[in-house]
């Protein structure tokens, strides 16, 4: 399944095949005869769906992610860094997650996955401080 993720990911380049349409393109490449709905890959569909441009823009957030990431830390009092590193496990945890595995509670890992990217986001561009109420 990866593979046949891999060549279509070949056939559509640049903006791939359209957000939603795995299910829809899979059935063309497939070469047994079980199709699928999903490339059993959050990162390889997104390929697939989005293209050069969407793991472009994946990349420039990951990049972004990681230059934020000692200003954040160095934010945040002694105190609180556990929370911190507790934001960053569950972050990467998600992320390779992802790369080898697509959930079946699909709309579960989203609303997860956005709770978390919200409150990554939040901290690490600078937002109010997330772990101490300042009253």
């Amino acid at each position: 399944l990866w593979h046949e993720s891999l060549t279509i990911c070949h056939d559509f380049p640049v903006v791939g095949t359209g957000l939603g349409s795995f299910a829809a393109i899979h059935p063309y490449v497939k070469t047994h005869d079980a199709a699928s709905t999903t490339a059993m890959s959050s990162l390889l569909q997104w390929g697939v769906e989005s293209g050069a441009v969407g793991l472009a823009l994946l990349a420039a957030t990951a990049v972004w992610s990681l230059c934020r990431l000692p200003v954040g830390l160095k934010r945040v009092g002694s105190a609180d860094r556990t929370l911190a590193y507790g934001l960053i496990g569950a972050a990467l945890g998600f992320s390779l997650w992802s790369v080898v595995h697509w959930a079946v509670e699909l709309p579960a890992v989203a609303i997860s996955a956005s709770a978390l990217g919200g409150t990554w986001n939040r901290w690490l561009a600078g937002g109010t401080d997330l772990f101490v109420d300042r009253g």
